[in-house]
């Protein structure tokens, strides 16, 4: 029996919404690369994260396609995994070699990777965060990999967005990190994302090439497979 964690990541100030992210240990390898592909497909997740080896800190992120290199719900969701479930306090973890640092502030959880790491997302701008919330499909079903945004309030770099990826075996995000993160870094501002349903996300701007992504995480449930 394998143990998953599932949690939600990126929840409104009450613990709604977020993307859902299983969290399974393999520090053996027993689990394929084509079977943590088929579990995050069989079961509708957009990723799922593998903990490799604990005293590595290395972790992989599965869609329903392929091994990528980063994706913010897992990433956060991991960081929360290591220090509320299994006591962990790293500073820092590996995807693909690549380093996440993680940070702690309150009920806030922050990653942050190098701009280089992010996978490059296609932006389209809206007049309103109506506009937002009422796509249509004619709007949405020939669209690769793009988030479609618009600001609430720009004063405060508020911003409303939803993420449509069928290209990337995701016909809709509930949270999109690394888009935010690109997102901040092409308005050189910080941001608050709300996204989905009402799912929520942080940056901070840092220079051209970091940007810190931030998030609140729940426990949703945990099972055996």
């Amino acid at each position: 029996m394998i143990t998953v964690e599932i949690l939600h990541v990126f929840t409104d100030e009450n613990g709604k919404y977020g993307n859902l992210v299983p969290i399974i240990i393999d520090e053996d390898g027993k689990i394929s690369l084509e079977e943590r592909i088929a579990f995050t497909k069989k079961n509708g997740y957009d990723e799922t994260l593998f903990i490799n080896n604990l005293d590595r800190r290395e972790v992989s992120i599965y869609n329903s396609q392929q091994e990528v290199s980063f994706a913010g719900p897992p990433l956060v969701g991991a960081a929360w995994f290591l220090r509320k479930k299994l006591g962990k306090f790293f500073n820092t973890i590996y995807c693909q070699s690549k380093e996440i640092i993680l940070t702690y502030s309150s009920d806030m959880i922050w990653i942050q990777t190098g701009i280089e790491n992010i996978p490059r997302w296609n932006f389209k701008l809206f007049g309103t965060p109506t506009d937002i919330v009422n796509l249509s499909q004619k709007e949405v079903e020939n669209t690769k990999h793009t988030m479609m945004w618009s600001w609430i309030y720009e004063q405060k770099g508020v911003v409303r967005a939803r993420t449509f990826a069928k290209d990337w075996g995701i016909a809709e995000a509930e949270a999109n990190g690394s888009g935010s993160i690109l997102l901040s870094s092409i308005l050189l501002r910080d941001l608050v994302v709300i996204h989905g349903k009402g799912s929520e996300l942080f940056t901070k701007y840092i220079d051209n090439e970091h940007v810190q992504l931030g998030g609140r995480v729940v426990k949703d449930s945990t099972v055996e497979i």
